[in-house]
Parts: structure tokens; sequence; C-alpha cells
């Protein structure tokens, strides 16, 4: 995503690139890891006999939930944020990851 700043004074256009990897990557990774993977790892935790795994993936889709509704009211604000993508993605990827159990952790704790 660019933000176009112009100055008046000197009739310049800059533009302020605000991802390190694009926008369109950034977004499509971001889908991958936050709800194909996700849904995969679900589906697995459905067909196993521990609940463990499936308290994982529910708190993971709760949490999950939370974050999109936020993130839906504050996009006006969240456009303009540097690298926001990229910190989305590494959240996400925290989130779902089945050695820091983030959504676990978050759940468990608020």
């Amino acid at each position: 995503e660019k933000i176009i700043a112009r100055n008046s004074a000197a009739g310049q256009e800059v533009h302020i690139d605000t991802t390190m990897i694009g926008w369109w990557l950034s977004k499509f990774l971001a889908m991958i890891f936050s709800v194909l993977y996700p849904a995969f790892e679900s589906y697995k935790a459905i067909k196993t006999k521990s609940t463990e795994d499936d308290i994982q993936w529910l708190s993971y889709w709760v949490i999950f939930g939370i974050f999109t509704m936020g993130e839906f009211f504050l996009d006006i604000v969240i456009c303009w944020i540097p690298l926001y993508y990229e910190a989305k993605l590494i959240f996400i990827l925290w989130l779902g990851s089945s050695y820091t159990k983030g959504a676990l952790l978050l759940y468990n704790k608020y």
C-alpha cells in the first residue's frame, strides 16, 4: 500500500510504501495462515480422540474472530500504520503455532 504525501509549496508528490513485502502478498499470506491452515488443523483436531488440540483451535477461532472484528472497525486508522500487515502476519503465526499456543494463552489470560 502506498501513501501519497503532497508538498504544496514545492508541488511534489512523495510515495511512501507502508509494507515491506507488498500489500497483496501480505494479504495472501495472512489469508493462508489465518484461515486455510487453521481450518485444516481444526479438521485434523476433530478427527483425534484428544480434546487438547480441540481446545487450542477453538481458542484460536475465538481470538481470531475478536481480532477480525476489531480490525474491521479500526481499518481507517490501521491502513496508516507502517508495516501493519507484516505485524499482523507475525501475530497470526504466533496465535496459531502449536509451539507457542498463543491463542490458548490469550484465551486463558483474558
